[in-house]
């Protein structure tokens, strides 16, 4: 059951010349009924949807802006939370750093302040020493 297609040829020039002037015809017959005739200003009105179209148009480019700025406010406050976050994060870092500083500083200061006492003992004993000229070495 193959099925045969009509074969269609391509319109000779001829019967294009004659339908262009079929279609010349019909567009004087409908513009005859003018009284007015063609040369008045006449404004030809916009089929509705045309006018839809171009609402919708201009609807969806505000639309798209307003994405646009939403998503380049998204991205610019994201950029700062990062920012922030990482200012935090080496604060934290910088703080944990001076205290383990602190630590070790307060770690070497007793010991210097009791070798330090130590140093005033020993001096204050040779001191009284000498001064009683009663040294024991």
């Amino acid at each position: 059951m193959s099925r045969e297609y009509k074969k269609t040829r391509k319109q000779s020039r001829k019967h294009r010349k004659a339908t262009a002037e079929n279609i010349k015809k019909a567009n004087a017959q409908q513009s005859h009924g003018n009284p007015l005739g063609e040369r008045t200003n006449t404004i030809p009105l916009q089929s509705p949807t045309k006018a839809i179209n171009k609402r919708l148009k201009k609807e969806n480019k505000n639309l798209q802006k307003k994405a646009a700025e939403s998503t380049q406010k998204y991205w610019n406050a994201r950029r700062r939370t990062l920012k922030l976050e990482k200012a935090a994060a080496a604060r934290k870092a910088d703080q944990k750093r001076e205290k383990a500083d602190s630590a070790r500083l307060r770690g070497v200061v007793n010991l210097l302040g009791k070798s330090l006492e130590d140093l005033k003992r020993s001096a204050q004993e040779t001191t009284s020493c000498l001064g009683t000229n009663q040294c024991t070495p």
